[in-house]
């Protein structure tokens, strides 16, 4: 390959390093010496030429710019240079334009409403979700245009905040009438911004793409996508291999029912997740899971049966996987192994591809909603202890007296982990922690598995609410009375043969 002159990759560099006066950016740019760049007009195409792989590698579309996808076709259309970048693509940034003009009362005919936020709330979130469709709509036809092109993209889609409705002056809601609301409710009071949700009928005129080998949705804090809406684009990419996925945190600890609502809306769609998938995230914004204060419970997850359906979906599907990463998701036990309210037979459990299983910042709660960490009396907090209505500061608060684990729940959790770990044959890496009281400043309660190459094995036990391992959990682990005795005393073990499979018990 030619080497680009150091002519011009001395002015490249001093662009790229900033090192030109504001005054000369601001105006024309530097006189560039067409006559003496002559004699490397030739070079520089070849330099061209030989950088376009990089140049395409990755692509951005922003569609509050109405020609980017136009743009793309025309970059891509024509010669045989311009066909060949749709073959050097290998990520696509794609942000949707969701701004939306609200919707005229006078329009709404299809409903007997009379209230105007009624009215706003019904027809805002199918305005929004058409309007979104539209778009990867344009671009799901083009991508399956290319088909024949490009066999491995990466796709990452930005869904930005939605707008809330601008609802009466001086409204003021108790926490325990926010509680009973479902989200469209809550977006008729002002509570939340409008989603983007779809179903089967929004999408049964996109394409499928093969092409797509990773889908990611960016900016999980700020992404106006409900769970449907991420499933159900996740079933037309049937090879898909990487997820990553999540919600935001506008629906928070005191709209209970709301939050009942999105949990169940993602069990309910956790079976469109292609079977080709290997590696599944999904994560929550930090703050969503977490109780209105210490002195309140979190939202019951548990169905009627007594069961938690989304810890046994993702179970179910973390079967088929090599990789499962939850975030600040609140699961129990039965992601790992089955509770006896499930009433099924253990023995065919078997998790033959997994390797990596990290379940992170869990927020300190049963699937019932209640607290796992009882108050500590030798706790050093200085604080009043907080009223049932009053909006709590995790951050800065704490977890009030909070600071003694309750060991049976932990202990269920920690040996339906041992259990599972002797059904994975291939695991290198499984961890389980607890939201700390300042959650960014990582965790302190976790256990932490980790398998070398060699076979040998690293337990970890970390715990600062004093936790105190029972038996079963020891048991679940296979150790023995000299490991588990080690296991306490230092927090940490080593298992230099770690058997391959099969030592679960029913």
């Amino acid at each position: 390959m030619d080497r680009l002159p150091n002519e011009i990759l001395a002015k490249i560099i001093s662009y790229l390093v900033g090192n030109i006066s504001p005054s000369i950016l601001s105006g024309p740019l530097p006189d560039w010496y067409p006559t003496k760049l002559a004699q490397y007009s030739i070079v520089s195409r070849r330099w061209q030429a030989s950088v376009e792989r990089a140049i395409w590698d990755q692509i951005t579309l922003n569609c509050s710019n109405s020609h980017s996808i136009k743009d793309l076709v025309r970059l891509t259309s024509g010669s045989v240079e311009r066909h060949a970048r749709v073959g050097y693509i290998r990520r696509i940034l794609f942000r949707p334009d969701t701004s939306c003009q609200w919707p005229e009362v006078d329009a709404l005919s299809d409903t007997s409403s009379t209230d105007e936020n009624e009215l706003q709330a019904k027809v805002l979130p199918r305005k929004h979700a058409r309007q979104c469709l539209r778009e990867l709509k344009e671009l799901f036809k083009l991508l399956h245009f290319w088909r024949s092109q490009n066999y491995h993209i990466s796709l990452s889609i930005w869904a930005p905040d939605g707008e809330f409705l601008d609802i009466r002056e001086n409204e003021d809601l108790s926490n325990h009438f926010i509680a009973s609301l479902n989200t469209q409710q809550l977006l008729q009071y002002g509570q939340i911004p409008h989603w983007v949700a779809f179903d089967h009928g929004d999408v049964g005129n996109l394409p499928t793409l093969p092409s797509i080998k990773r889908l990611k949705i960016e900016d999980i804090d700020h992404s106006t996508f409900r769970p449907s809406a991420m499933c159900h684009l996740v079933s037309l990419l049937p090879e898909v291999k990487q997820l990553s996925l999540g919600e935001n945190g506008s629906v928070q600890g005191a709209a209970l029912e709301g939050l009942r609502e999105l949990r169940q809306e993602l069990i309910e769609h956790l079976h469109l997740i292609p079977q080709s998938v290997e590696k599944f995230s999904y994560e929550l914004e930090a703050y969503r899971e977490l109780s209105l204060n210490p002195s309140c419970n979190a939202a019951n997850y548990l169905s009627p049966d007594g069961l938690d359906e989304l810890s046994i979906g993702l179970r179910n599907l973390s079967m088929r996987l090599h990789k499962l990463d939850l975030l600040f998701l609140r699961v129990n036990s039965s992601l790992f192994w089955p509770s006896p309210e499930e009433d099924i037979h253990t023995s065919t459990l078997h998790w033959p591809y997994l390797e990596d299983v990290r379940v992170r910042f869990v927020p300190p709660y049963t699937a019932d909603g209640q607290w796992i960490v009882d108050n500590d009396p030798e706790k050093d907090w200085d604080g009043d202890p907080p009223a049932t209505e009053d909006y709590w500061e995790y951050d800065t608060d704490y977890f009030a007296m909070r600071g003694l684990v309750k060991s049976n729940e932990l202990d269920r959790i920690y040996s339906a982990m041992g259990h599972a770990a002797h059904r994975m044959p291939r695991l290198r890496r499984m961890e389980f922690s607890f939201r700390w009281e300042i959650g960014e400043a990582g965790a302190n309660e976790y256990l932490k598995f980790t398998r070398s190459l060699t076979g040998q094995v690293s337990l970890c036990l970390s715990s600062q609410w004093e936790y105190n391992p029972g038996s079963d959990m020891m048991t679940a682990w296979g150790l023995n009375d000299d490991q588990a005795v080690e296991l306490k005393n230092t927090g940490s073990i080593i298992i230099h043969q770690w058997p391959d499979g099969g030592m679960a018990e029913d």
